[in-house]
C-alpha cells in the first residue's frame, strides 16, 4: 500500500478525514491526492456537503507543510480548543 485515508462519516452532511498516510517511497506519484479526489467524488455522489480535513498539528504544534496541503485543496485552517478530562 503506498497511501491510505481513513474517514469517518459525521452525520449527514459531514465526513472527516481521522488518518491519512502514505508510503513517502511513492511519493512522486502523490497516493493522497487521488485518494483525496475519489473520495470528494464519492461524497458529493452521496450528496455530503462538507469535508472536514480534520487538525493540521502534531503534539499541539502547528505542522505548517500539512497545512499547506490541506490549503492547497481550497480550505482554510483554523484552531480548535480541545478540552482534557484526567481519569
Amino acid at each position: 500500500m503506498i497511501g491510505g485515508v481513513v474517514n469517518f462519516i459525521a452525520n449527514n452532511d459531514v465526513i472527516l478525514a481521522f488518518y491519512i498516510s502514505h508510503d513517502e517511497d511513492y511519493q512522486e506519484y502523490r497516493p493522497i491526492n487521488l485518494l483525496f479526489y475519489e473520495i470528494f467524488r464519492w461524497a458529493i455522489s452521496n450528496n455530503y456537503s462538507v469535508f472536514d480535513f480534520g487538525i493540521f498539528t502534531v503534539n499541539e504544534e502547528p505542522n505548517m507543510g500539512l497545512a499547506k496541503f490541506k490549503e492547497k485543496f481550497g480550505t482554510s485552517g483554523i484552531f480548535r480548543d480541545t478540552l482534557d478530562y484526567h481519569f
